[in-house]
């Protein structure tokens, strides 16, 4: 990984990394759910949604700190508000964030010190796509909420106080949207941008509320913006397709060419750069 040039101690307050999230962060979890069937383990890197390591895997091997993962492929915020599955069918339901976070809370810890990672949100919105999820204003605000809950309930019932909460990747610029109308597009990145709006919002105010936490908000859809549209390496030249074209079950080479792995999901060289923009959030806590 790329150093930012700043060698001192990061975290070093901190013990235990807890992340709660979907496919983006999910390192096993589904694997293991689905009996070795998702995500593909013909083309995905052992239980990743990627050729390779995830975000999280490259920012745990920096800090050299163990990591409690209960991220699910598919995963929603709340499967009373839109369920989550890891299969286009739909048949296969997966803990959301707040099944994932009970989980955690009854499980034993030998530490307090922990840093609470919650990346949620994405699959609302890509399960628009199905007929009987209509995404409106109401139902977003919704969503805000349940993430913003997910974090008190950490605080309440575990005493946390260190919170980095992932805001939405930018859906819009996938090659699952983008191959669709310009509508569809369209009504994509105006979700994308309201719900990061109302989350930053909704954090805000909750800082406000509890000083003696510190929390941080990752704006993913802005460092994936930035990157593609501006910071790319010279040489990862292919940003609107997939390396793995999931339909023809191809993969095409020279991998490390391509910022999208699959038609939602990033390469590990993709997921090499979030972790560097997420080590230079976390150098704040």
């Amino acid at each position: 990984m790329a150093a930012d040039g700043n060698t001192a101690p990061i975290l070093a307050h901190i013990d235990l990394l807890a992340v709660f999230g979907d496919s983006f962060s999910d390192t096993n979890n589904t694997h293991c759910l689905s009996g070795g069937k998702a995500p593909d383990p013909d083309f995905n890197y052992q239980g990743r949604s990627s050729n390779g390591p995830l975000w999280v895997d490259y920012v745990a091997e920096r800090l050299s700190k163990p990591v409690r993962n209960y991220a699910y492929c598919g995963a929603t915020s709340d499967n009373t508000l839109v369920r989550g599955t890891y299969d286009l069918e739909r048949q296969h339901t997966v803990p959301c964030g707040r099944e994932q976070t009970a989980k955690y809370i009854a499980e034993p810890r030998n530490t307090d010190r922990v840093l609470h990672v919650i990346e949620l949100g994405n699959n609302e919105y890509l399960n628009q796509l199905y007929p009987d999820v209509e995404i409106t204003e109401e139902l977003q605000g919704k969503i805000v909420n349940s993430i913003v809950e997910t974090m008190d309930t950490l605080r309440v019932q575990t005493g946390g106080r260190y919170f980095l909460i992932f805001a939405l990747a930018s859906l819009h610029r996938t090659p699952l949207v983008t191959a669709m109308s310009a509508e569809t597009v369209a009504a994509f990145e105006d979700a994308v941008c309201l719900h990061n709006r109302l989350l930053m919002k909704r954090v805000s105010a909750y800082a406000t509320a509890y000083p003696d936490i510190t929390m941080r908000v990752f704006n993913l859809s802005e460092h994936m913006i930035q990157m593609l549209d501006h910071q790319l390496p010279h040489d990862m030249t292919n940003t609107t397709i997939a390396c793995f074209d999931e339909v023809q079950s191809t993969v095409y080479s020279d991998q490390d060419s391509y910022y999208f792995w699959d038609s939602v999901h990033l390469t590990t060289k993709a997921n090499r750069h979030v972790a560097d923009a997420v080590i230079k959030v976390l150098r704040t806590f």
